[in-house]
């Protein structure tokens, strides 16, 4: 669920919040924009293999943090946060389900693809599928640091996807049917 990664990323973020308050929303949004955006190719693109990146968004989440720490700024604090949240989004897709619209009828080998090895990596199934009840767990278990730490709109963000985590888990079996797939 993107809202699983959105969270993750945004407790990535929560800990600028003692460190460097001036910098924490620029952490959040750019958390939350990272942990949101590999799943842009459901809509373009081939899932999970279009805008998934897990070798190269960490590769450039390494360097723009280097960046943000020899030189910290909203612009380079948040990049840096971006691509630490999309990497670990793209990299997390493994453990969960494969790229299939019934992901508990397990008929894809295709977790994740990994570009510089030109291969899927095969699901691993911890979250048996997005929108499974311990996916909603993970959300509603990263969203804590997130709610706790930020105020404002980044509080509401999250309770916001809070409570698109409880629609979706409650109605995601039936969401093929509906949409005639």
């Amino acid at each position: 669920m993107a809202t699983t990664h959105a969270a993750v990323g945004l407790t990535l973020a929560a800990p600028l919040v003692l460190v460097a308050p001036e910098l924490a929303t620029a952490a959040a949004v750019g958390a939350l924009a990272g942990g949101v955006f590999p799943d842009v190719d459901l809509f373009v693109g081939v899932h999970r293999k279009t805008l998934h990146f897990p070798v190269y968004y960490s590769v450039a989440a390494a360097v723009f943090g280097a960046v943000a720490v020899a030189s910290p700024s909203t612009v380079t604090v948040g990049v840096a946060l971006f691509f630490l949240s999309a990497g670990l989004h793209s990299a997390s897709d493994w453990l969960g389900a494969g790229d299939e619209l019934r992901p508990w009828d397990r008929t894809s080998d295709r977790a994740v693809y990994v570009h510089p090895a030109r291969r899927w990596l095969r699901p691993r199934y911890l979250v048996r599928y997005d929108g499974a009840p311990e996916d909603l767990a993970l959300t509603l278990l990263f969203s804590v640091p997130g709610f706790l730490a930020f105020s404002g709109g980044v509080r509401v963000a999250v309770a916001v996807g809070v409570a698109v985590a409880l629609f979706y888990t409650g109605f995601r079996k039936r969401m093929p049917e509906w949409f005639g797939i």
